[in-house]
């Protein structure tokens, strides 16, 4: 028996990253490993049973325990005897079945980090030659490729053993090379070149997204489903992969993105994909804890052509690989990460079981039992665990998805990844369908049922003449105590001489002009001009930084950016700017008779720089058929028009200023109008309400958190939208009052969907 060490080590950065977790976290099996290797042939239990212990003393991972310090937790080798239970389910009716359950039942025990030892080997005799050896095993000590090597080396010793001759392999690595190494990789340029590009990695990354909607809370179990592939769609799965010239894997994890992708409807994501941190031959012939979750960053906009996506993905995890040993906790601690935040949503792992082994000339098969620890969601792939077929693990946070929620994404997902396997080269990803027959009946069948409303013909600014040419004297724009500031005669008038001379300094179809002014009866102005002279505006809200507004400004290229003196500075001097503040202005823009030009409903009405999946502000078009659309069907559901006030609450570079404006003007409504402070939420905002007599208002439900709905008239029509609403604000606000849902991107010209409670 190998002699006892007493010395301690601190643990690894990658055992302190399952200690923490484990520690913190919900505990119990959720990090626990298990592999069962399925041995088919008679076995000699007695020497297959002594193999195994063989190689338990030889794995000193096997032996740690974990001791807490005063300045940390400590690992020691404990003893080298570790008891291989054995077990003989051959006498019960479905000895398979029973098997199955006692392992199951096995993994649902829990380790006591304090004691030794962390792992828990059997031997399971299922028929005459059908044998099991299944090991147990926590995190912290050990991880999948660890498994991999224990299980060859055990057929190794047994097969030698069996054949009465001497041992003719390798006695496994000691632990301490893995700390050694990583001690030698922390001091070296190696780590610091890894750390810089993580650093900038991450910097430029997407933000994370997940498939469950929900904000995140540490899980306190796994749910799992297991799904068990053909063998017919295995191959054809492997075959989609040779034809477009990469590996299964990378396959593998490039379906996952796009089912992400067009799960979330983002363009761009962050992924995490398991990886070995195993660059040299100690550390790939060593047993012992080194996995590592790196971020893919991977865009998977709907256009992209599947060829271009595995490409990317091929080149992505090429490049993380590079740089796989820098662990990701520390790359949270640098960047000052909370401890329930990541750089990246989904996990996909790709897992081989296919190693080939015998235990004296007989066949054997290796295959997870894990139960994976994930913070979201995670699928993994597990190649050669059965004859021909690929298994499919689907884990998840039990307190972002339900069961059945689990089961709706293993069903989606694997139908997905059928379709995509079918697609060519050149198809887009975003053609690829993502729904199931079932859901496909709902959104189709029952929820297309109703009618479709035709789309109003006519522009934005056509339609606001109408208006005007009913009722010219109708309030259209108020302040914010309810005093009238134009009626829909003086608007138009104002905005008839403002757009002529738009015309004259090139604005026109299809030609952008940015508006910078503060929130004012001028800026309403300004948009109606901008419309009247055929072009589409950009709305830049003075009050954002001046990095984002120089940014929209140099990126959109506007014909023309209409602003005030005082803002004028926030771009470069190189783009055309006509001040609404210059006194000689006001003498040129008294032309009346404006002969107006005419925009097609095709053409683009206004655009919107959202935030963007990375990060970087992108541009979204609107053109006037969508936004008169929308316009139209929300002042049907929202009540609105002759006699209507509507707030004007949100940015003007926010997408939902345009619903208010236009729901209001396109009606016959009139629109309030407030500066940002008077705006702030809270008791100036209550009385903007009241004061202004405000019948329909806009607002996130973070706004309604810090204001009181008693104080605020019954009859107001409230339309939450810009975040998810709670069911407690729900019911406090909803009573007794007309209370919308609403939520859509920009891509959807700013609405998608809207319901009540």
């Amino acid at each position: 028996m190998p002699e006892r060490v007493e010395k301690q080590w601190p643990l690894t950065a990658a055992q302190l990253g399952v200690w923490f977790a484990a520690s913190l976290g919900p505990g119990g099996s959720v990090y626990n490993v298990g592999e069962r290797v399925e041995i088919h042939g008679p076995v000699d239990s007695d020497i297959l049973e002594e193999a195994h212990r063989i190689v338990l003393a030889e794995a000193e991972a096997l032996r740690l325990v974990i001791t807490e310090g005063p300045d940390g937790p400590l690992q020691a080798l404990g003893s080298s005897h570790i008891p291989v239970r054995r077990l003989d389910f051959t006498g019960d009716p479905d000895p398979n079945a029973s098997a199955e359950a006692w392992m199951q039942s096995d993994m649902d025990i829990t380790f006591d980090l304090r004691h030794a030892p962390l792992c828990a080997p059997a031997l399971l005799t299922v028929g005459r030659d059908l044998h099991i050896l299944y090991s147990r095993y926590h995190h912290v000590i050990m991880d999948a490729w660890s498994s991999a090597l224990i299980t060859r080396r055990t057929a190794q010793v047994y097969s030698d053993m069996v054949a009465n001759r001497p041992d003719s392999g390798t006695p496994l690595p000691s632990f301490r090379n893995l700390l050694e190494h990583e001690r030698s990789y922390r001091a070296s340029d190696e780590y610091e070149a890894d750390r810089r590009f993580w650093l900038k990695r991450l910097r430029d990354a997407p933000s994370p997204v997940s498939l469950s909607g929900r904000p995140y809370r540490r899980p306190e179990r796994i749910l799992r489903k297991r799904v068990a592939l053909s063998a017919d769609l295995s191959d054809q799965l492997r075959a989609a992969a040779a034809r477009l010239g990469v590996s299964w894997s990378v396959w593998a994890v490039a379906a996952t993105a796009a089912y992400v992708g067009g799960m979330t409807g983002e363009n761009a994501i962050s992924i995490g994909l398991p990886v070995s941190g195993r660059l040299d031959e100690v550390e790939r012939n060593t047993p012992g804890m080194t996995v590592n979750v790196v971020p893919l960053h991977i865009t998977v906009r709907p256009e992209l052509p599947l060829s271009k996506l595995v490409k990317q993905v091929w080149a992505q995890t090429t490049r993380a690989s590079r740089h796989s040993r820098y662990r990701m906790e520390d790359l949270r601690h640098e960047l000052r990460m909370p401890q329930e935040s990541l750089p990246y949503g989904p996990v996909v792992n790709v897992m081989a079981f296919d190693y080939d082994i015998h235990f004296g000339g007989h066949p054997a098969k290796a295959s997870s039992l894990s139960q994976r620890y994930t913070d979201d969601f995670s699928v993994a792939f597990h190649e050669g665990a059965r004859e021909g077929g690929i298994e499919v693990y689907f884990d998840a946070n039990d307190h972002m998805y339900s069961p059945e929620e689990l089961e709706a994404h293993a069903a989606r997902f694997l139908l997905f990844i059928e379709r995509m396997a079918d697609a060519h080269a050149d198809q887009r990803i975003g053609s690829v369908d993502l729904l199931t027959a079932d859901e496909r009946e709902r959104v189709v069948g029952v929820w297309d049922r109703g009618p479709v409303a035709a789309v109003p013909e006519g522009t934005a600014s056509s339609l606001f003449e109408r208006r005007v040419a009913e009722a010219p004297d109708a309030a259209a724009v108020l302040s914010a105590d309810g005093s009238t500031v134009y009626s829909y005669g003086e608007l138009n008038a104002r905005a008839d001489r403002l757009a002529r001379l738009l015309e004259e300094r090139g604005a026109g179809p299809e030609r952008l002009v940015a508006l910078a002014i503060p929130r004012s009866p001028e800026l309403i102005v300004a948009v109606l001009a901008v419309l009247k002279a055929g072009a589409a505006y950009l709305p830049v809200d003075v009050e954002y930084p001046v990095e984002r507004v120089r940014f929209m400004i140099e990126d959109a290229r506007p014909a023309l950016v209409l602003t005030h003196t005082t803002t004028q500075h926030l771009w470069s001097d190189g783009t055309p700017t006509l001040c609404l503040d210059d006194p000689t202005l006001t003498l040129r823009t008294r032309a009346t008779g404006l002969d107006a030009t005419t925009p097609d409903p095709a053409h683009p009405a206004y655009v919107i720089y959202t935030s963007g999946s990375t990060g970087v502000p992108k541009g979204v078009m609107t053109h006037h058929a969508g936004l008169v659309n929308l316009a139209l069907a929300q002042s049907r559901q929202w009540r609105i028009g002759t006699g209507s006030r509507v707030l004007q609450f949100a940015s003007p570079s926010f997408d939902a200023a345009a619903s208010e404006i236009f729901t209001a003007l396109l009606t016959g409504g009139a629109l309030v109008i407030a500066d940002a402070q008077t705006l702030t939420p809270g008791d100036t905002l209550t009385e903007v309400l009241t004061s202004a007599g405000v019948t329909h208002c806009t607002l996130p439900p973070t706004a309604l958190s810090v204001l009181d709905p008693t104080h605020i008239p019954a009859s107001m029509t409230l339309v939450v939208a810009g975040e998810a609403c709670d069911p407690d604000t729900v019911e406090r606000w909803s009573t007794g009052r007309h209370m919308i849902n609403a939520y859509g991107p920009s891509e959807t010209t700013v609405c998608a969907t809207m319901s009540e409670p």
